[in-house]
């Protein structure tokens, strides 16, 4: 690979557009002082970044650009002939770059067989071809006494950068840090590894209470749900007999009622009897006076029967309208008692699905995990592979 041609245009001492050609052999450039040969080689530093304004001989880039035609923009163009195919690229590449004056200061532009790129991209693609910004690829005025006048071992790695022996001490210690980086790596891999283990161990463990928890729970709600049933059943039994024994009463209050109001009417007829009989003895002799006293007590001691019956049986409407209202009473708080057994038998039953719920999640959640610890292990494994 060589350079097949250099193109210029408002570089320093070049105010038009020139091109140079270049053999693939020895070609020299020949003028006197003050015509520009310098230039040319610092064309080429400047196109492929391979030094400094400084060491071109500026104090910045703005200043490379050729001042004598009001120009604001400098451009050159390297082209390479790469038959031999030493870079990855074409036969012909083509480096150029381009600084242009701004009221701000300036921009510089690098392009890569005319794409816009930057200056590591195009050090990237020489570095295939050993050209190097810290290499000897072009040799300035007065290097060559300094190489002569360095200690030994200054002109060793001089000469190693010139073989290109440095790039790959360069190459064998970066790839020396980097295996260093990635043995760290992998010892902090190694460490969350196991943390992330003894944490996977710790989360089956509570993995399995939880289970078993849950378990328990459901069992739990299925003989809470049983026993609430069976209050359930017990109260409505209940509320059954306690119904069937209030009719019952209401037909012996009805009963006594009926009773009461015929031993009333009884009375009646009785007091009736006795008003005519009491009427009759004051008619009658002495003989028909006892006889009808006789009976006149008879008389009374049917009433007195009869008031006891009614008081007894008045007795027996209070006592069965008391029982009527405790019993009224007792089955509205049975039912009011069954009412919010129902409700909490419902409640659990949502209770249950939001808890079956939160163990689905949770169990999708311990899967995730798994998987990244998976996909970690794995990376940890390629990781391993390429070191």
């Amino acid at each position: 690979m060589f350079i097949k041609e250099l193109e210029i245009q408002n570089f320093k001492s070049f105010g038009k557009r020139v091109k140079i050609p270049f053999f693939d052999d020895f070609t020299a450039v020949s003028g006197p002082n003050g015509s520009g040969k310098s230039n040319i080689v610092d064309s080429v530093l400047f196109c492929l970044g391979l030094s400094t304004s400084r060491t071109m001989r500026a104090e910045k880039l703005t200043d490379l650009i050729f001042n004598g035609n009001g120009a604001n923009e400098a451009m050159v163009k390297v082209r390479f002939d790469n038959v031999d195919a030493e870079l990855p690229a074409d036969t012909e590449v083509t480096v150029a770059r381009k600084v242009r004056r701004t009221a701000g200061g300036y921009y510089s532009y690098y392009y890569l067989n005319g794409k816009p790129c930057t200056l590591a991209d195009i050090h990237e693609l020489l570095s295939k071809a050993s050209i190097t910004p810290e290499g000897y690829n072009v040799v300035l005025q007065g290097d060559i006494t300094r190489i002569i006048e360095v200690s030994p071992l200054e002109r060793r790695k001089i000469i190693d950068e010139i073989a290109g022996v440095a790039e790959f001490d360069r190459r064998r210690d970066r790839a020396l840090g980097e295996l260093e980086v990635v043995r760290e790596r992998v010892d902090r891999v190694d460490i969350i590894l196991n943390e992330v283990a003894l944490r996977l161990q710790q989360l089956r463990v509570e993995r399995e209470y939880a289970i078993k928890y849950q378990e328990l729970k459901a069992k739990k709600r299925g003989y809470e749900k049983k026993v609430f049933a069976s209050k359930l059943n017990k109260l409505a039994n209940d509320i059954k007999a306690i119904e069937g024994n209030l009719e019952r009463k209401q037909r012996s209050k009805d009963k006594a009622v009926n009773e009461l109001a015929a031993t009333r009417e009884a009375i009646y007829d009785l007091e009736g009897q006795l008003s005519v009989l009491n009427n009759a003895v004051s008619e009658k002799g002495e003989n028909e006076q006892l006889e009808l006293a006789r009976h006149l007590e008879t008389i009374k001691g049917d009433i007195g029967q009869h008031q006891n019956r009614i008081d007894f049986v008045s007795k027996e409407v209070e006592h069965l309208e008391t029982q009527k209202r405790k019993a009224f009473i007792e089955v509205n708080a049975l039912k009011q008692k069954h009412e919010t057994l129902q409700r909490d038998l419902a409640a659990e039953t949502v209770r249950r699905g939001s808890l079956a719920s939160e163990l689905d999640e949770q169990e999708q959640d311990l899967n995730t995990l798994k998987e990244q610890l998976s996909n970690f292990d794995s990376d940890v494994t390629k990781a391993r592979d390429d070191l």
